[in-house]
């Protein structure tokens, strides 16, 4: 079994996709488990509780790039009369791949002091460089819409870890 070449890293067979529970994409943002990550966003507090809520689950390392990582994702903003509020542009080659807010979106909801609906928007997309796909489960993090979660909903998070594994001692939460 040879070596794969995704993104700008090359990605060992432990880490290649499991079909159950992605978006069938073969350019996840992750490289060699983990995620490093450069910040153009206004929206931080959005972007940290993201990257804290998907790092907690010890699988994969997310942390802020340095002089020795290559980026994988890079956070940012656009402005777009769309109705898109915020999105996941996958880099299959070279460079890192894009998660961007939306500001003519993005600033309605701050201004109504409803941040809770940003960090979700910034935990799905997150999801999404993970390689999770969407789904249709009213209240999933990966479910397309304006609403609040908390954290990783329980069908995402057995999601993560079909896909990425889970570590020793940790609950998969698939209910088995």
């Amino acid at each position: 079994m040879g070596v794969v070449a995704l993104g700008t890293a090359t990605l060992f067979p432990a880490f290649l996709p499991n079909a159950a529970a992605h978006d069938s994409s073969l350019c996840p943002a992750v490289d060699q488990g983990q995620i490093a990550y450069e910040d153009t966003t206004a929206y931080d507090f959005a972007m940290d509780w993201s990257n804290a809520t998907w790092d907690s689950h010890n699988t994969i390392d997310i942390f802020h790039d340095n002089w020795s990582t290559v980026t994988d994702v890079e956070w940012g903003d656009f402005s777009s009369n769309s109705d898109t509020n915020a999105d996941y542009i996958e880099s299959c080659g070279w460079g890192a791949s894009d998660i961007r807010f939306n500001t003519v979106n993005v600033e309605p909801r701050i201004q109504a002091n409803e941040h809770d609906i940003v960090r979700k928007w910034a935990l799905h997309e997150m999801g999404h460089a993970m390689d999770l796909a969407h789904n249709d489960i009213t209240g999933d993090v990966m479910k397309q819409g304006a609403f609040t979660v908390t954290g990783v909903t329980p069908h995402s998070h057995c999601d993560f870890h079909t896909r990425w594994g889970t570590p020793s001692g940790h609950s998969s939460g698939c209910g088995k």
